[in-house]
């Protein structure tokens, strides 16, 4: 059995890798369970043991820079992980996206009107979605604002889009509904014209991109909540 110290001493070599809260425990689940494999049915001492569990996990646990967070080094596993995810909720957040944006694209190129109050109950919806989980979980939202992480988990900087996705809604859409309703459809009917521009796609974009950002930030948080909520029972402390 791998003794106290001898825990002690994979903790230390863990922690200098600065992973999230979540990812360090299964890191330290699999490290541990390597290490003993090898000690029990290798005859390994620990330290053999200990170093070649590191150089396995030594790509994983590099740490490097990336032009998306070049400020902050990260490890290759948390990249890798951030990615992963944020593929899958892309892919997610835009297939729940595509049914509400592709109705309001066909309304506001050939009935406006109805276009108007569907745009509007949709961004009011998402709106009140977006404040439903600021407001109720006000904790959790709290911990994911760029500075009051406490990296419990790898999901916890992205699911502040859906702090700034509400916020946004509110002062780039609805404070100005009329106006910029009016230019999503000018640029529409532009575009049927085939008079394409970048400030026609910028309009529409405006106009729609919190929206979505809303989808986006929400599937980050509730991955985010998972896992803190996971942390809490392993262990038993409030988070």
């Amino acid at each position: 059995m791998i003794t106290e110290l001898q825990s002690a001493d994979i903790k230390e070599y863990l922690l200098s890798k600065k992973l999230p809260l979540d990812l360090y425990l299964e890191v330290s689940d699999h490290f541990t369970e390597q290490i003993q494999a090898k000690i029990d049915f290798e005859n390994k001492n620990f330290e053999e043991a200990f170093t070649e569990v590191q150089q396995l996990w030594s790509k994983d646990l590099a740490i490097k820079k990336s032009l998306k967070y070049w400020w902050k080094p990260k490890t290759v596993l948390e990249f890798k992980t951030i990615a992963e995810t944020e593929k899958k909720f892309i892919l997610k957040s835009l297939l729940f996206f595509a049914i509400p944006f592709s109705i309001s694209i066909f309304l506001m190129l050939f009935n406006a009107p109805y276009a108007y109050y569907f745009c509007l109950v949709m961004h009011i919806v998402l709106l009140v979605i977006g404040l439903y989980f600021n407001i109720f979980e006000y904790k959790l939202m709290k911990n994911t604002q760029p500075k009051k992480r406490k990296k419990l988990s790898y999901a916890e900087a992205n699911s502040y889009s859906l702090t700034i996705s509400t916020l946004y809604i509110i002062l780039f859409v609805l404070m100005s509904y009329d106006m910029k309703f009016s230019k999503a459809i000018q640029a529409l009917q532009e575009f049927q014209n085939l008079e394409i521009t970048f400030s026609g796609f910028l309009k529409i974009f405006i106009f729609f991109i919190f929206d979505w950002g809303i989808i986006y930030g929400l599937l980050f948080f509730l991955e985010y909540r998972k896992s803190v909520r996971n942390l809490q029972k392993r262990l038993h402390i409030d988070l």
